[in-house]
């Protein structure tokens, strides 16, 4: 990615920043790094989002993007509960909330 060195350096900074309050804790019983949250601003077309696919590819981590309409519900963002008929139960469907890496567009 040719002139985006912020945006790489800010993504970088973001996974391994060290968040001192965060609820992970490390085997030390201090915060756990790279639990970090960052917000990406931009006209459109400077590759925020290709930016975003790449580091989750790098590290192989499980990414997931969610498209911010007016529609959308909380179901479609934390997940919901679906009737199997085979199994005669309920199960779990995640959303993508529980992914290792979410954009949010």
């Amino acid at each position: 990615m040719v002139g985006q060195d912020w945006l790489i350096h800010s993504l970088l900074l973001g996974l391994f920043a060290d968040i001192p309050y965060s609820f992970r804790q490390g085997a030390d019983g201090k915060g756990g790094g790279g639990c970090g949250h960052l917000l990406l601003q931009g006209v459109p077309g400077v590759a925020k989002t290709l930016a975003v696919v790449t580091l989750a590819k790098t590290i192989q981590a499980r990414f997931q993007r969610i498209q911010l309409t007016p529609d959308l519900l909380p179901a479609d963002i934390v997940g919901t509960r679906i009737y199997d008929l085979q199994a005669g139960g309920f199960k779990v469907e995640k959303g993508p909330v529980f992914s290792n890496i979410v954009l949010a567009d």
